[in-house]
């Protein structure tokens, strides 16, 4: 039992590892994406809903919008 628990935190760290790294490769993408929708955000005058705002921001860079 305990080498079966070994193994799935083994096989837990490694993909946690590759998650980490493969969200590492694409941070300057996504640091431009967000700059460029915070942008369009202020455009799009949402004043004082700032939910709705964020939940845009969101979808803007997730590329939904």
């Amino acid at each position: 039992m305990r080498r079966m628990i070994a193994i799935a935190a083994v096989i837990a760290l490694t993909a946690a590892a590759g998650t980490t790294a493969a969200m590492a490769a694409g941070g300057e993408h996504y640091k431009t994406r967000t700059e460029e929708c915070l942008e369009r955000a202020k455009a799009k005058k949402f004043g004082v809903h700032f939910i709705r705002r964020d939940r845009w921001i969101r979808a803007c860079i997730s590329g939904k919008v």
